[in-house]
């Protein structure tokens, strides 16, 4: 278990690496005392789309909380299986109840389907990336195939999906992705209204848009 705990951090250090440090892996993991940390921007937003019986509904947040650490050494001896790597992570989280769908009710009704007053927050945690060896680096941009743990009214599953990550500056890039979801994996019973004349479709869509930059030590060093 420990091992393969490693191995999914080693794979998500070259992943991550290999694509904010020049797209080359395997020279950079090789350096020693490389510690990047990234956080989103304020104008990153997720949405929420689905169907329902009067038609489609988006709902949408930009209050999201993200961070990325990668390549901090925990200082533990260096040949322990997972030495240096216990520390890297991806975090991505957002309150249930900064989603906007449009409408009051809309509101109010998916707040409670997601259990807002329980779990008031939506959490998603990185586990396994892999760069496309296939994919195009046209712009800058890259794919990747991910796996990561998302949390929705407590209920946590694996999530697999593909990310395409664009550098628009050596400090600053941007992640795309979208993931087909079913409600009733994470135990949500689709809104309803009107005493169940109006029911919306168990298939969520969930896209994001994310811009994330890094947190230079001077930044740091001001918080």
């Amino acid at each position: 278990m420990i091992a393969a705990l490693a191995m999914d951090r080693i794979s998500i250090r070259l992943a991550m690496l290999g694509l904010i440090l020049g797209w080359q892996a395997p020279a950079l993991i090789a350096q020693q005392g490389i510690c990047r940390e990234y956080k989103l921007e304020s104008g990153s937003r997720l949405r929420l789309e689905g169907t329902a019986t009067i038609g489609e509904y988006k709902c949408e947040t930009r209050a999201i909380d993200g961070l990325g650490m990668l390549g901090r050494n925990t200082g533990r001896d260096s040949g322990s299986a997972d030495s240096g790597l216990a520390s890297d992570e991806v975090r991505v989280s957002m309150f249930v109840r900064s989603f906007e769908c449009g409408k009051r009710a809309m509101n109010s009704d998916m707040y409670n389907a997601m259990k807002a007053d329980s779990f008031p927050s939506i959490e998603y945690k990185l586990v396994h990336a892999e760069i496309l060896t296939d994919s195009e680096t046209v712009d800058s941009a890259r794919t990747l195939d991910t796996v990561g743990e998302l949390t929705i009214a407590g209920v946590t599953r694996l999530v697999g999906m593909s990310v395409r990550i664009t550098r628009m500056s050596p400090r600053r890039f941007r992640v795309l992705g979208s993931k087909d979801l079913s409600m009733h994996d994470f135990g949500v019973t689709p809104p309803t209204a009107l005493w169940g004349l109006i029911k919306a479709d168990d298939k969520l869509v969930v896209s994001f848009d994310l811009v994330a930059t890094e947190e230079l030590p001077e930044q740091k060093k001001g918080e």
